[in-house]
């Protein structure tokens, strides 16, 4: 069996650092094809993006 990576605190932009909760509404979508729905930062508009969601 694989165990998958525990990755610990909130979700990270890599780019500007914005931090809030995957699940407290602050961060937006991207449809980026042919990846899909991505996190998007709300801050600098990234999708480089370090956390579990």
């Amino acid at each position: 069996m694989v165990e998958e990576p525990m990755l610990k605190g909130m979700p990270r932009c890599l780019n500007c650092g914005f931090e809030a909760p995957h699940d407290g509404g602050e961060w937006n979508s991207a449809q980026v094809p042919p990846l899909g729905d991505l996190m998007r930062c709300p801050e600098c508009g990234s999708t480089n993006i370090l956390g579990r969601w």
